[in-house]
């Protein structure tokens, strides 16, 4: 009787260190909506929808565009593209294809060609950002820059590629 209680003690001991292990752990999980880096980084789910980049805004502010920002995006789009077609560089590059996916993101539901419009001027400016040989040597791939550009071209990628399907293409 001696050895029983110890050998009792160290089953319990067992049993409850496999009722508290990684049987409850949920290695893999599906989700409804994929997770976007952009929701945390353009506040896609913020109170006043979304919003620029702090680097994005400051740009608008330096040109004092930063007012048109509310309500129709196209006048801003139009001003803030004068000013890319001056001075074309990776940060006006990248502020354009963010300025144009919350565009497209504000313009989905009540005009999808429209949005379609502004999700394919994203990829094309996120993409130029990227892999534009005359930013070769400016470009930093440690730069949360040159990541936001890769999140942008996937996620306007996407977006345009969900309203082709809702159309049946």
């Amino acid at each position: 009787m001696a050895y029983s209680r110890p050998l009792g003690r160290f089953a319990l001991v067992c049993w409850l260190a496999a009722l508290g292990g990684c049987g409850a752990t949920q290695y893999v999980k599906v989700r409804s909506v994929p997770r976007s880096p952009l929701v945390e980084q353009l506040k896609l789910t913020s109170r006043g929808g979304p919003q620029p980049s702090g680097r994005t805004a400051q740009l608008l502010r330096q040109y004092a565009l930063l007012d048109m920002l509310h309500g129709n995006m196209q006048p801003l789009l139009d001003k803030f593209q004068a000013v890319l077609d001056r001075e074309t560089t990776p940060d006006k590059i990248y502020a354009f294809a963010e300025l144009n996916y919350i565009a497209g993101l504000k313009a989905e539901l009540k005009n999808p060609d429209l949005a379609l419009d502004y999700f394919g001027t994203t990829v094309t400016h996120a993409y130029l950002y990227l892999f534009d040989t005359r930013f070769g040597p400016l470009r930093n791939p440690y730069d949360p820059e040159f990541r936001g550009a890769c999140e942008l071209y996937n996620g306007a990628l996407e977006s345009a590629l969900r309203l082709l399907q809702k159309r049946g293409g």
